[in-house]
């Protein structure tokens, strides 16, 4: 007696009209929308300016389904989780560390001339004795600078010279 289910006419039986087994469509199915899906999250990924990433995304979510769905990439499959986290979390950062010192990419996340003038021009330091209150005085040829505690207890003056 033989086993019904080893048997090569059972297992036929057992496959769709085109040959395919069901957990052979299934897994293909599965596949497939896992790759989908990390289509979806790198055109995320580009829109936001964060191609890089998104690349990174497709490539390792790419070997991933390619190893664990194809016959050849059996043998990697106790070894792609490790070489994964190895090119996710100690390649990439130092690739892209590495890129971004020795070009300008940075410079596109910073401010434009304009407003980081501003910022800086619009920044304040405030000494210890607190903040004084200050006026221009005088004749345009000769103006002074005149500041003026809170209390309006002490002024001092600040003479200077305007040269063209």
């Amino acid at each position: 007696m033989t086993d019904a289910v080893a048997s090569p006419i059972a297992r036929r039986a057992e496959r769709s009209p085109d040959g395919r087994s069901p957990a052979t469509v299934l897994r293909w199915a599965v596949a497939a929308a896992l790759w989908l899906a990390a289509l979806y999250l790198t055109s995320i990924m580009y829109r936001a300016g964060q191609v890089e990433i998104g690349l990174l995304t497709l490539i390792v979510s790419s070997a991933g389904i390619w190893v664990f769905t194809s016959a050849r990439g059996y043998v990697y499959r106790y070894l792609f989780p490790g070489l994964a986290g190895i090119a996710v979390f100690i390649v990439f950062p130092l690739v892209f560390t590495t890129s971004i010192a020795f070009t300008n990419y940075s410079a596109r996340h910073l401010l434009s001339f304009e407003r980081a003038r501003a910022y800086f021009l619009d920044q304040t330091y405030l000494a210890e004795a607190g903040s004084f209150a200050f006026a221009l005085h005088g004749d345009p040829q000769r103006p002074r600078l005149v500041l003026t505690d809170p209390e309006e207890l002490n002024r001092w003056y600040f003479p200077f010279r305007l040269e063209e």
